[in-house]
């Protein structure tokens, strides 16, 4: 007896949620604009970028470590740590920042560039 109440309710919700969702597909752009705007207004769009979101960004390479502790990316020369001599190693970087590289995703720390600016 239960269980049929259960479906009935779970039916008739699950109606009214397709009526709600077909009338929100009619809105005019206006009215769009109007629920946009309310929610930027409120603060509910979601939860806040996070604080290194550029770094989700970043272009990856594979490099090589000479044997000197030198590694090139895009013709600048960079020297990494004496531990990853002979490794392949993973080098993040910003396109529009390539002086500014990280093995290993940035949890080493950046390596310098040895190329003059």
């Amino acid at each position: 007896m239960r269980t049929d109440a259960s479906v009935k309710r779970y039916a008739v919700e699950a109606e009214g949620q397709r009526a709600i969702n077909e009338a929100s597909n009619l809105l005019s752009a206006e009215q769009v604009d109007m629920q946009i705007t309310g929610s930027i207004r409120s603060g509910h769009f979601g939860r806040p970028a996070p604080d290194n979101l550029s770094d989700h960004f970043r272009t990856v390479v594979r490099r090589r470590v000479f044997k000197d502790r030198t590694v090139t990316i895009n013709g600048l020369l960079f020297e990494a740590p004496v531990a990853l001599i002979g490794q392949r190693v993973d080098l993040f970087y910003h396109p529009d920042r390539p002086r500014k590289v990280d093995p290993s995703g940035g949890r080493s720390g950046s390596i310098p560039c040895l190329d003059p600016p």
